[in-house]
C-alpha cells in the first residue's frame, strides 16, 4: 500500500480546486486586454497628435516671428533705399545745374577776357593815332 500514498487521490476534496478556465473565457479576457490596449494607444496617439500640433504651431509662430521680422527691416530698408535714390538724383540734378552754372561762368570770364584784349588793343591803337598825330602835327607847326 505504500504505492497508494503516491498516487493522486480521487476524493472530492482534490475536486474543490477551481476548475481550468474555458476557452471563451480566455477569449473574453483577451479581448477585454486587447480593447483597454487599443484604448489606451489611441488615446496616446491623440496626446502625440496633440502635442505635434502644439510644437507645430510653436515652430510656425517662431518662424512667422522671425519672417515679420525681416520683412519689416526690409520694408525699412526698400524705404531708406528710395530716400537715398530721390537724395541721389536731388544732388546730381544740383550737380548739373552748378556745371552748367559754372560753363556760363567760365564763357563771360573769357568774353571779359576778350572784351579787355580789345580794349587794350584799341587803346594801343588810339595811342599810335594820338602819337601819330602829334608827330603830323609837330612836323605841321616845324614846316610853317
Amino acid at each position: 500500500m505504500a504505492s497508494s500514498s503516491t498516487l493522486p487521490s480521487s476524493s472530492p476534496s482534490a475536486a474543490v480546486s477551481s476548475p481550468p478556465p474555458s476557452l471563451s473565457a480566455i477569449y473574453k479576457k483577451h479581448k477585454v486586454k486587447i480593447e483597454g490596449q487599443r484604448a489606451e494607444n489611441d488615446r496616446l496617439a491623440r496626446n502625440v497628435v496633440e502635442s505635434v500640433g502644439v510644437v507645430a504651431h510653436e515652430m510656425v509662430n517662431s518662424v512667422n516671428s522671425g519672417v515679420a521680422n525681416v520683412f519689416a527691416k526690409q520694408k525699412a530698408l526698400e524705404e531708406q533705399a528710395r530716400l537715398l535714390e530721390d537724395h541721389t538724383k536731388s544732388l546730381t540734378n544740383q550737380s548739373k545745374q552748378w556745371i552748367s552754372l559754372l560753363g556760363s561762368f567760365n564763357n563771360a570770364l573769357k568774353e571779359l577776357g576778350d572784351v579787355e584784349s580789345w580794349a587794350h588793343t584799341i587803346e594801343s591803337d588810339m595811342r599810335d593815332v594820338a602819337a601819330t598825330l602829334l608827330f603830323l602835327q609837330a612836323n605841321a607847326g616845324a614846316s610853317s
